[in-house]
């Protein structure tokens, strides 16, 4: 390479770091999870797992098996947290990262049945460990026991796939516990923002000549257009479509032209810094509303609580709402909130390590506390609930952290009411096999809580 000028397998040549004599170029190199993973390891299995050259290999997904998994996708509705629905394996070449970062993440119990059970197991085991490494926080001794499990993990893959299809992004993973310790966990180098970013800056320019000044030309000529724009739509009566084209191509928010309203405007600042969203209703609380909030209060340590309402007279004063944000800006919705058909807002993993269904968000404004905000439903998992955990590996077992993947069976007949701070963390979960939109006091469910809030795709 260095003598001919020419790229060698990607290899441009050496890198100026080698004058730097005690770099340690493992360790000062951090491997980047958007590529690595999911764009590499997770991308890897699911071509493996699907590429016809393989018919003859026991982990194929034959037709019949990819069209139950399509079906099992096409009906996943995500929250508002996970901002690309699932497309079908058909376009899996058009997948974006995050994709595969859903898929891992959340999706990967419907491969349960499909897959043979020593494929599935082995798969799961890399799950776990990139499930914990992308927590806000988590305990320094379980990121180092992810460490062995995936170093079993690439074992077996040896074994399981053969030699000839261990490829440089499973060797990476080796370095991904490592570099959480180091430079904290995976999404603290994450670069899903910057490739947007990256994504925004290449559609500025126009051509391959002072790409610097077109870029900041075509920044320049937005920012005077959106102004005018904005102007135009304040000043004068346009066509609803032609309004709305102009605010989705400049991203002009709704309420410039004073017909909709922003929703920090329409909504509602409580005393613990909680928002509530939309125009607040009253209506007449059911009796096992009441009975859920009686209960609360009753076992509430807040003496404020316990004082003003003893006895569920004041229930009723209540105001209702359909969406809540907490302070994190994460938005959950009730399970009767329908303007958004694909999206599932309604599950919360709660403080107590509980995963509730969200039927009613409930603020009482004359309750002087630090608490007027609650929200009630019902409890999944009230049969039972299994960890989809890693088995042990000799003396080292695997303990799911709060919002792991869970499944759960049995969905509570009864209410229960929460304070609204109690909530820990928005759930993706889905009917197994399939999403279901009912709920029924047997049916099983396959919960996992967003691993954090700091992280957009």
């Amino acid at each position: 390479m260095i003598e001919t000028g020419k790229t060698v397998h990607g290899i441009k040549g050496p890198t100026p770091l080698l004058e730097l004599e005690d770099f340690d170029f493992v360790r000062g190199t951090v491997p980047d999870y958007l590529h690595s993973v999911c764009h590499g390891g997770i991308r890897f299995f699911l071509h493996l797992w699907t590429d016809k050259t393989n018919h003859k290999e026991p982990w194929y997904l034959n037709n019949s098996k990819r069209s139950i998994l399509n079906a099992r996708l096409g009906q996943m509705k995500p929250p508002y947290d996970v901002t690309r629905t699932c497309r079908p394996l058909n376009e899996i070449n058009l997948w974006k990262a995050s994709e595969f970062r859903s898929f891992a993440l959340y999706y990967y119990p419907a491969l349960e049945d499909l897959l043979p059970a020593v494929y599935y197991k082995h798969f799961q085991k890399f799950i776990y460990s990139f499930q914990v490494l992308l927590q806000e926080k988590v305990p320094l001794g379980t990121v180092k026991d992810c460490q062995i499990l995936i170093d079993d993990f690439l074992r077996e893959a040896l074994v399981l796939y053969g030699l000839q299809h261990m490829r440089f992004n499973l060797h990476l993973f080796k370095h991904l516990v490592q570099s959480c310790i180091d430079w904290g966990c995976l999404w603290a180098s994450s670069t899903f923002i910057p490739e947007w970013f990256n994504g925004v800056l290449i559609a500025t320019a126009n051509g391959t000549q002072e790409l610097a000044s077109q870029m900041a030309h075509s920044h320049l000529i937005r920012n005077v257009i959106r102004k005018q724009t904005i102007d135009l739509i304040q000043n004068h009566v346009l066509p609803k479509p032609v309004c709305s084209l102009l605010k989705e191509f400049l991203q002009i928010p709704d309420w410039i032209d004073g017909t909709l309203r922003s929703e920090t405007l329409n909504s509602t600042l409580t005393e613990c810094g909680l928002r509530l969203l939309g125009q607040p209703q009253r209506e007449q609380m059911g009796l096992s509303f009441k009975i859920s909030l009686l209960n609360l209060f009753s076992s509430s340590n807040d003496a404020v609580l316990q004082h003003i309402i003893p006895d569920g007279n004041d229930l009723d004063a209540a105001n209702n709402f359909k969406r809540l944000q907490l302070q994190n800006k994460v938005i959950f919705t009730t399970v009767h909130y329908t303007r958004s058909p694909k999206r599932n807002n309604y599950c919360a993993l709660m403080d107590d390590g509980e995963f509730l269904i969200i039927e009613k968000i409930i603020h009482f404004p004359n309750i002087p506390s630090r608490c007027n905000v609650f929200v009630i439903g019902r409890l999944l998992g009230v049969i039972s609930k299994t960890k989809l955990c890693p088995g042990a590996i000799g003396d080292l077992s695997f303990d799911n952290l709060p919002g792991q993947t869970t499944e759960l069976k049995g969905v509570d007949e009864g209410l229960t009411a929460y304070c609204a701070s109690s909530i820990y963390k928005k759930c993706v979960f889905f009917f197994k096999p399939i999403c279901l939109s009912t709920f029924y006091h047997d049916d099983c469910y396959i919960a996992t809580a967003v691993p954090n809030s700091v992280e957009t795709d």
